[in-house]
């Protein structure tokens, strides 16, 4: 397979999905604020492996349900939080699901335009 350079993948099905590394996921209920996330982000990099080392984690991705997409907005796109610099500008991608534990779906419905605009007007 490998020497053809052939290599097929995929399933038919999935079980126990999630995060393949346990250390890899960060989960709290403290208030999504830049002190707060310091410390998920430090003690993520802290972990160590069955040897006593490091694992090296660079915590680079925020992933929250949708009643907390504002402040983690606000903690990864704004230049000032509180007046003050924000340091975390940046640093990590942001990913809003829906899917997690207390999240509540927004309407599909909501925002969306179900006619279109008289001509003249803009939508």
């Amino acid at each position: 397979m490998f020497w053809k350079d052939d290599y097929v993948y995929g399933v038919r099905a999935r079980h126990n999905v999630g995060f393949g590394f346990w250390q890899l996921a960060f989960g709290s209920k403290a208030e999504l604020n830049p002190t707060n996330y310091a410390a998920a982000r430090k003690a993520m990099t802290k972990l160590k492996g069955n040897e006593g080392g490091l694992l090296g984690i660079r915590p680079d991705v925020l992933v929250v349900p949708y009643d907390l997409e504002e402040a983690a907005r606000r903690l990864i796109f704004a230049d000032t939080i509180e007046g003050s610099s924000n340091i975390w500008k940046g640093w990590a991608e942001l990913i809003i699901a829906a899917r997690l534990h207390g999240a509540e779906t927004p309407d599909p419905e909501e925002g969306q335009q179900t006619e279109p605009p008289e001509s003249g007007q803009q939508g």
